[in-house]
């Protein structure tokens, strides 16, 4: 009976296909007990592929895998929401001195560049903890950010968590500046990047995590391009122990 521990939760998962097998395995458990399991059914996988063929403008021919792995992701996402205070942020997520930054922006903006420039820039000092779809979870009055089995095209992430410090949503520009984002601009641009549900229990769940991201974290608009200063000027804003270069 395959178990996985993603963020503190055993879960029973059984994969059809080996690639997403594979994609699991580094969360697999030696452990018989599970907080909850997942199954999925032909109509999730119909769903998923064709959301995924929407989204990325190609033909409804999406891999059995990918369509799988999508679905157990949704069904584990709602469950989490539903049961245990957590919620996905779609985001890179990196550790730096104990805690979680994350950077948030629509896919193909850079979020996997920053953690990786991030990297550069700290070495040894960060470490990804995930590169595209981590779960984040309230425990003892802290947002957790957890790593998970959905790493992103580049394959960036580990098992690691770390008490969320600060978020920023990337946007494209030439110079690099960051500034603290407005909180009446804050809650469309999470909303714009987690899993919503219909049912008011869901709606009124994700809201109150939401409102406890906004008042207990650091947000900010970084607006940036490629380049390793890009990197510099999110440290600055967050770390002392890097002068400040790009505020705006």
């Amino acid at each position: 009976m395959p178990v996985y521990r993603i963020a503190d939760l055993n879960i029973k998962i059984i994969p059809r296909s080996r690639t997403f097998q594979r994609q699991l395995k580094d969360f697999k458990v030696n452990d018989d007990y599970f907080d909850f399991e997942v199954s999925i059914t032909r109509e999730d996988i119909k769903y998923e592929r064709l959301v995924y063929a929407q989204r990325n403008q190609i033909s409804s021919d999406v891999p059995f895998s990918v369509c799988e792995s999508l679905a157990v992701y949704r069904h584990i996402c709602r469950k989490i929401l539903s049961d245990y205070n957590g919620m996905l942020l779609h985001s890179a997520a990196i550790e730096y001195k104990g805690y979680a930054y994350l950077f948030s922006a629509p896919s193909g903006t850079g979020k996997t560049t920053h953690i990786r420039l991030w990297k550069e820039l700290l070495g040894d000092k960060a470490s990804v903890i995930n590169g595209d779809k981590p779960i984040l979870r309230l425990i003892n009055d802290k947002i957790i950010v957890y790593g998970t089995p959905w790493k992103g095209k580049e394959n960036y992430g580990s098992d690691k968590n770390a008490p969320l410090k600060a978020v920023f949503f990337l946007k494209r520009a030439e110079k690099n500046s960051v500034c603290k984002a407005d909180v009446k601009s804050v809650l469309p641009l999470i909303m714009a990047q987690t899993l919503r549900y219909g049912d008011k229990d869901s709606v009124d769940k994700l809201l109150l995590l939401i409102e406890k991201i906004i008042s207990d974290t650091d947000i900010y608009i970084l607006n940036c391009n490629m380049d390793i200063s890009a990197a510099e000027a999110a440290v600055s804003a967050v770390d002392s122990e890097y002068p400040d270069k790009s505020m705006c």
